[in-house]
Formats: C-alpha cells, structure tokens, sequence
C-alpha cells in the first residue's frame, strides 16, 4: 500500500498553455500572485504528517509529488523536502514537469536520484519525473510558451536527456476535442518513443463535447488506433484507455492534495 501526497510547488508556470486552468486568479494582480505563489506546507508539516502516516501502518509507502505551476520554479522547496527525507527508503518523489528546467538543473536532478536510491520493495528509483508532452501535432496546438511559439523540441529533448542519465520519466499527455483529430498520430509518435500514450480529456476545456465533427474525430482515430495495435501484434495498453484493468479513483483514500496555503483537498483538480 501506498499513500500519495501532492504538494502545490508554485503557481507560477512559465508556459501559457491554452487549456491549463492552473495557478490562475483573476481577482489578483499578478504581481501578487507571483510574490505569493510559493507553497507554505513547512518540513515539519510534513514530518508530522509522515509520523502520522507510519503510526497508522508501518507498512505504507509515501510518494510525496510536486506540481503547480511549474514545480521546478520552487526547486530548493523540491530539493530541501528530498534532502530531508532522503534516509526513508519508504519515501519516493515525483514531478510533474513540463520538462522546461530539466537540462538547467540536470545535474542536481542526477546528483538527486544517486543520493536516493532505489525503493528495496520494488527495485524502482525513488525519483520519477512525469514529462507533460502531448505529441507534437497536439502540443504545437495547445501546449504553448507565453507568447505563442512550441515547446515540442525542449519537452523532447528533456525526456530524452531524463532517460539518458538513468531517471524513470514517463510522459502525460492531455487532449482537447479539437485535437481529437490527431490522437492516432500522437499515439504513434509515443510508441516510436517506446513509452505508452496515456491522454486525459481535459475537463476544463471551452470547446464542445458534443461537437458532432470533433467525436467522428475521436471515432475514427480511436479506430485507427486498434488498428494499429493488432496490426503489430502490441499490448493494449501501449493506448491505456485500452487497458483491461478497471481504473478506481483514488482521492481521499490514497491520496491528497496539498495547495499553496496547505489546506488539503481530495483531489487537486477540484
């Protein structure tokens, strides 16, 4: 068993991704917003909430994830909880990252994943970076810097850089219905890149789920897609919403989310 707590890093993004809802207070000036942006969960909060957890059940695992924003706009936060806790082989660290700061801080990340080390329960490392990356058709669509121009080729090159230097990093991806129409292409890309393709229909979007044009669009891209995947002999869940097993929702049981107050939510998409 394990126990997932995701701490609100900053809400300072470095990107202007079309779809992302986070870190956004119209009734803030940004100046504001940015001074105070940065989390204000303190090391003995978290010492007392691992204390808690371990006196519940000595058996638990922890993940303690990093999000915002853009977490690594917070790094020294990131580092002095890793630090911190670096002795606990029961506790693991995960990022999510738009893949922005990897080759700047590349190698505080190396030096990171020595220092931890690998969990003795499973063998995996204790360091896991998620790489937001959508396929490069969607990203150059949705996934945007500040004023307008593509991220692609600095996300790839930071999962790239990640899997050369021995981190786990997986990509995320998200999709809107109007980019419904290059899901085959984004999956494709990502089976060439030898990772599964895992999009979340993004919940905030403004576009219409009920659009007749974009749902042929997913029909028939969901269909080349299987497709695809019989053709060369693949394991459905190289396209997880193929995936046999039944996903259960685990907010409030096996995880929470931690904001910039600290104030904790079951989920941090609500």
């Amino acid at each position: 068993n394990y126990m997932v707590f995701d701490i609100n890093a900053t809400s300072v993004c470095n990107l202007g991704c079309l779809y992302c809802s986070e870190g956004k207070n119209p009734n803030m000036p940004d100046k504001s917003r940015i001074l105070n942006s940065k989390t204000k969960v303190t090391i003995q909060d978290l010492d007392l909430l691992v204390n808690q957890v371990f006196e519940k059940d000595p058996k638990d695992d922890i993940v303690f994830a990093f999000w915002g924003g853009e977490p690594f706009l917070n790094f020294d936060f990131c580092k002095e909880v890793m630090y911190h806790f670096k002795d606990n082989n029961k506790i693991s660290f995960l990022f999510y990252s738009n893949g922005s700061y990897i080759e700047k801080y590349l190698e505080d990340i190396k030096e990171l994943n020595r220092v931890l080390g690998k969990k003795p329960s499973d063998g995996r490392s204790r360091l896991f970076i998620q790489i937001s990356y959508d396929g490069r058709k969607i990203n150059d669509v949705e996934r945007l810097t500040k004023n307008g121009k593509s991220t692609s080729d600095v996300t790839l090159k930071a999962f790239n850089l990640l899997r050369e230097n021995g981190i786990e990093t997986k990509t995320k991806s998200t999709v809107t219905p109007k980019t419904f129409k290059y899901l085959f292409d984004a999956f494709k890309e990502h089976v060439e890149m030898k990772t599964n393709y895992f999009p979340t229909p993004d919940a905030f979007s403004d576009t219409d789920y009920d659009n007749e044009e974009y749902l042929k669009d997913l029909k028939i891209n969901l269909m080349r897609i299987a497709k695809y995947i019989y053709d060369n002999k693949l394991e459905p869940e190289t396209f997880r919403w193929f995936s046999k097993s039944k996903a259960l929702c685990q907010a409030g049981i096996g995880y929470f989310s931690f904001d910039l107050d600290g104030e904790a939510t079951p989920c941090h998409s609500t």
